[in-house]
Formats: C-alpha cells, structure tokens, sequence
C-alpha cells in the first residue's frame, strides 16, 4: 500500500447541527468555495489538486437554483475536468422509502445530471445506516455503480467488522422493481449491474488518524497502526474522518498534502474526487 486516497466533502445534515435553513445556506457557500480552490489549484501537480465531492445533490441542486448562469459554467467546467464530484443520494435516506420516494429521487438524479452535466456515478451514503436492495437496484438501473458507506456505529453496528470494499450482488431474490418508463435507457427497468461496488467503512467512535492542521506532521504516525489486520492482509481500507457536520472545504488541505509527499517516501498522498477513488 503506497498511495492513500483523500475524498474531501462535507456530510450533510439538515438539521442536526443546524438549522435546515442554515445548513442549507452553508452548502451553497460550499460550492462557492470548492469551485475557488479548484480554479486556483490547477497548476499544481496531479494528485495535490484539490478536489471537492458534493455529499448529497440535495446541495448541488439548491446552489444551482441560487446562482447565476457565470458560476454554473464555473462548476460545469470543474464538473468536467473531473475537480468536483456529486454523489447521487438527494439525501441521506433512510430504508423507509416507497417506490414513490425512489421513483421521485430518480426523477430528481436525472434533472442534476441534464443541468449540471455531471455524471453522478457514484453514491454516499453516511450516518444513516442501512441501505436497502430496493434502493440500490433502480440506482444501478440508472448508471450509479458504486456507494461510499460510512457507518454510524453510535446507532448501530455489521455484523462482523467489514472495513474495506465488497461487490454487492444485486441479482438475487427478493427486493423491489421499478416499472417500466424508458425503454431506450432501460431507467426503471430491470437491467441491473451484476454487482454494485461498495466501500463499507468506518468513521463515528474511531481515534482520527490525523487533524487537518497538523496533517503532515501527525498522519506518519498514525499511518502503520491503522493499516494492520485485514487492511495489512487485502492491502486497502477506509476510513471517514470527522471534523464535524456541515464542514466546508478546508483552504489548508493542500498545503498540507504537498508537506506531507515531501517529507514521506513510503507513502504518498493523492486528492481525490469520489468516482475517481472508486474507480
């Protein structure tokens, strides 16, 4: 293991450390400042960029609805050089959706992605545990081919400790399926992928790893203790750190990581956007 992948974003949670109205305006700050750091990063090697994902397009669709058509195109661009990701969950949901709630949240995928031009291939899902088969399938179904987990281990816990990246069949028995609209794109039907990657890791109740200010100094050693048992075994694992909900983009992370790949030769830190660390 030489490379650790950094998916900087913010969690969304309406409400909760927040008001919603509040929160919300945070959000849109949010954009506005990833775009910024974006812009004023590009020169820098490939790996040392920032990049900003967008947790929910909850958040993405709310900002594109409150700005002018100057900074869409600045976030068009940086959705197209691959600088700012959006997750394809609207929210953080919770295994209570009907089909009419799946149905409306797929409507909604499909509007972010006409106006933004953003692929949205790739879904967070984090503090509300659970993620039901019913879901998944029509997020396949609609070119999203991978999820992020980050487990609340407060409200509940796996089974059996699952820290790394697993396929999810979708194929088998049981679950739920749309009906039918789009023959030609096959949303709603029932062509699924075979499998759904998944990243199942840990992030509420762990000793972090490293503070952002103090990145470069802390993270060498804290590095070799964290990656031991399964992750020593497979050679990959995951972790979500937690500064605190509703966090924006930190304009110090990118010093931190060039600091850090100059004074450490065993591993080497890379930005990253979500779909980029999953694929």
């Amino acid at each position: 293991m030489k490379t650790l992948y950094l998916v900087p974003h913010s969690h969304t949670d309406i409400g909760y450390s927040h008001d919603p109205i509040v929160a919300v305006e945070l959000h849109d700050r949010f954009i506005d400042r990833a775009i910024r750091l974006c812009e004023e990063t590009r020169d820098l090697p490939e790996g040392e960029r920032f990049r900003w994902t967008v947790e929910c397009f909850f958040s993405a669709l709310h900002w594109w609805e409150h700005r002018a058509d100057a900074d869409r195109d600045r976030l068009r661009q940086c959705l197209s050089r691959g600088e700012i990701d959006i997750g394809a969950r609207y929210l953080n949901g919770t295994e209570t959706y009907s089909p009419e709630d799946i149905a409306w949240e797929m409507e909604k995928l499909s509007h972010v992605r006409s106006v933004t031009g953003g692929a949205l291939s790739c879904a967070m899902q984090n503090d509300v545990n659970g993620f039901p088969l019913a879901f998944a399938r029509p997020l396949a179904d609609n070119k999203v081919g991978a999820i992020l987990m980050g487990l609340n281990t407060t409200m509940g816990r796996t089974p059996f400790p699952r820290f790394h990246a697993f396929n999810w069949d979708l194929n088998g028995s049981g679950g739920f399926q749309l009906p039918s609209r789009n023959t030609e794109t096959g949303a709603g039907s029932s062509r699924y992928f075979k499998t759904m990657l998944v990243w199942n890791g840990r992030i509420y109740n762990i000793r972090p790893l490293a503070k952002i200010e103090s990145l470069a100094e802390a993270l060498p050693q804290s590095i070799d203790s964290f990656f031991v048992g399964d992750a020593a075994r497979l050679g990959f694992s995951m972790a979500s750190a937690v500064n605190a909900d509703n966090i924006g983009p930190s304009p110090i992370l990118v010093g931190q990581v060039q600091q850090f790949n100059r004074q450490n030769d065993g591993y080497r830190l890379h930005i990253a956007t979500l779909s980029e660390f999953m694929s």
